[in-house]
């Protein structure tokens, strides 16, 4: 279905006025930057019913995109074969989710230890606010999230510059136990 990349390609230009170097279509989510910010997502699935979802967070743009021409009538036996192959991979992709959401648990619990109590902090003083159970670790502020039963799942790292980066593998919905705002 590599014939299908070209006019995905053209789909986001047309709506978002971007698209990433590279185009892998396994049905993961891919983000990719737009004007210099990491804003830009897609997921494409080639499975032989070519169809995508992507957007820019930063413009609040979410579009399905699906290639002309490429749905069939499907059998009854190939609608079975396809619900059962897509039950698979939507297992396949809880399972990944899943342990990766653990090595975060892991990973927050680490950081989070080894991190220590800040004091001061050019972010914190530049937003004029008190350093409410952050932590700071190699130079950056580490805020908590917790999920609903106030397990750390994730964290994120503020830099002196005001860059925010969550950590890698962490759950997106958590519970972010401190607002740095004024």
């Amino acid at each position: 279905m590599q014939n299908s990349i070209e006019p995905f390609k053209n789909a986001m230009l047309d709506s978002i006025g971007a698209e990433p170097e590279t185009i892998i279509g396994d049905g993961k989510l891919h983000r990719f930057k737009i004007d210099g910010k990491l804003t830009g997502w897609y997921s494409l699935h080639l499975d032989g019913k070519a169809a995508a979802a992507f957007g820019d967070w930063k413009q609040g743009i979410k579009e399905r995109w699906k290639m002309a021409g490429t749905f069939k009538k499907l059998t009854d036996a190939e609608k079975q074969a396809f619900a059962i192959e897509r039950q698979r991979q939507n297992e396949q992709r809880k399972a990944e989710e899943k342990t990766r959401h653990v090595t975060a648990i892991q990973k927050a619990a680490y950081v989070w230890e080894r991190s220590t109590p800040v004091v001061n902090h050019q972010y914190l003083t530049k937003k004029n606010v008190q350093a409410h159970n952050v932590r700071c670790y190699r130079g950056a502020l580490v805020v908590p999230l917790y999920n609903e039963i106030g397990l750390l799942v994730s964290i994120q790292f503020i830099g002196d510059d005001g860059t925010k980066r969550m950590m890698k593998g962490g759950k997106a919905h958590a519970i972010l136990l401190v607002m740095l705002s004024t």
